[in-house]
C-alpha cells in the first residue's frame, strides 16, 4: 500500500513451484496479477513440458490458478487449463517432398491464451489457434487460423475450457 515513505508491504506470499525442474519439465509463476474482485486477486502457476522428436518437438505451457488469500494462504480455483502450445512435425522425407515444400518442410501449430477480467468472478479466456500445414505433408488437414472467446464464471469454473480437442494438447 502507498505510504508517506513509498510502498509498505502488506501481505507477501511463498508460491511453491515443482522442486525438480529439467529440460523437460519446469514451472514458473506468470509475471501478473489477476484481478478477481477490486480487493482479491490470482496468480497463474505455469506448468512448462516440452518434448523432443526426430524432426520437430512441442512446447506445452498449461496454468493453474490460485487466489492469493490473507495470512499468506492461496486457493486453487482452476486447474490445468490450456495456456499456450508450439508444435512441429517433420513433413519432408525425400528430395521431391524438399522441393514441393516451398521451404516449409514442417507442419506447425501453436496455441496462445489472452485473458481480459470483465466483471468481478468472470473472465474472458480469448484462446487463438493457427496451424500452417507444409506443401509436402502427408496430413489431410488445410492451414487455418482460428480463436474461440469463452467467458468463465470463476465461481463455477468447469474443469477444462470447452475449446476442440486438438486444441487441448497436454503431450
Amino acid at each position: 500500500k502507498p505510504s508517506s515513505n513509498g510502498f509498505k508491504l502488506v501481505r507477501e506470499w511463498s508460491v511453491v513451484t515443482a522442486e525438480k525442474e529439467d529440460v523437460i519439465h519446469k514451472q514458473y509463476v506468470f509475471p501478473k496479477l489477476f484481478p478477481l474482485t477490486q480487493q482479491r486477486y490470482a496468480i497463474a502457476v505455469i506448468d512448462q513440458i516440452s518434448e523432443m522428436y526426430s524432426g520437430g518437438g512441442a512446447g506445452i505451457e498449461r496454468a493453474s490458478f490460485y487466489e492469493l488469500k490473507d495470512a499468506g494462504l492461496m486457493q486453487q480455483f482452476v486447474k490445468n487449463y490450456p495456456f499456450s502450445l508450439n508444435r512441429m512435425i517433420r513433413a519432408c522425407f525425400s528430395e521431391q517432398d524438399y522441393a514441393r515444400s516451398k521451404g516449409h518442410c514442417h507442419d506447425e501449430d501453436a496455441l496462445s491464451l489472452d485473458i481480459r477480467p470483465m466483471k468481478p468472478m468472470l473472465w474472458q479466456f480469448r484462446y487463438g489457434y493457427n496451424l500452417s500445414v507444409s506443401p509436402a505433408s502427408d496430413s489431410e488437414e488445410k492451414s487455418y487460423k482460428r480463436s474461440k472467446i469463452l467467458n468463465v464464471d470463476l465461481n463455477h469454473a468447469p474443469p477444462q475450457p470447452s475449446i476442440p480437442a486438438e486444441w487441448n494438447y497436454s503431450g
